[in-house]
């Protein structure tokens, strides 16, 4: 089963993976989806304005959106989920400021202050360690939690990246301190590294893929050292030599 949010369209999900069975599950301007690893009947759905709904095959679905209020239910119209690797039943979320649940979005902490007054556009809970958590903002900070995200740094962004939305965060499934980044926008590099954990950056693009938004980035479990990101223009993947990461030619 896969699926994820058509904004107009709700959003759809496919149960056998095949072309013609796609079925709308939620309305709304279908956004962001999560599916538990462990269960593909515990999902979660997102629309407008930090509309949250999860699903749970004993009990169907209820709304359990974060009580975010007025202001900044207004001012965020995509909430980012992310489930603890470790547990499920711990999902963060983001608004204005991150917001936990401890108890499968039953209940929620806002466990940060308003981080840079954007909304937060990537959530990652590192796989290797799941007390470091990290967020990324549409004006391009990033914010990274060491204890399961009681405290927060403060921005982590340097001037090594452009200062644009932060579409994706992705940590190495092995090391929760090696930290990628995706970003949005033109005329700038696109994807960066860290490898203390956000302290410093590096530039990983050099100006070798193309210059449009990129949104996604994945790394295999059983081949660390390979990264992959997805952009307007297509796939490209990047395996760590030596001294730096070498992008293959697209692969869409």
């Amino acid at each position: 089963m896969f699926g994820g949010g058509l904004q107009d369209n709700g959003t759809n999900i496919t149960p056998a993976g095949k072309p013609d069975d796609f079925v709308e599950i939620t309305g709304g301007d279908g956004g962001w989806m999560l599916i538990d690893p462990q269960n593909s009947g515990h999902l979660y759905t997102t629309s407008q304005n930090m509309n949250v709904n999860r699903f749970r095959k004993a009990d169907g679905w209820s709304d359990v959106s974060p009580p975010a209020n007025k202001d900044e239910k207004g001012a965020v119209w995509m909430v980012f989920l992310e489930f603890d690797p470790n547990d499920s039943r711990t999902v963060f979320a983001g608004g204005l400021r991150v917001w936990r649940s401890n108890d499968d979005g039953n209940n929620w902490l806002e466990v940060s202050r308003v981080l840079d007054g954007s909304a937060i556009s990537a959530v990652e809970i590192a796989r290797a360690n799941s007390k470091m958590v990290y967020v990324g903002t549409e004006k391009g900070g990033i914010y990274r939690s060491t204890d399961g995200g009681n405290a927060w740094s403060e921005d982590l962004a340097s001037p090594v990246l452009p200062g644009f939305t932060i579409t994706r965060i992705l940590t190495s499934p092995i090391n929760a301190e090696i930290v990628y980044v995706t970003v949005a926008n033109f005329r700038a590099s696109h994807v960066f590294r860290s490898k203390d954990g956000g302290a410093t950056w590096t530039d990983i693009d050099r100006g070798q893929l193309p210059d449009v938004p990129h949104h996604a980035a994945a790394i295999p479990i059983a081949k660390p050292s390979a990264v992959y990101v997805c952009s307007d223009a297509g796939v490209h993947a990047a395996r760590a030599g030596p001294y730096r990461l070498a992008w293959s030619a697209n692969r869409r």
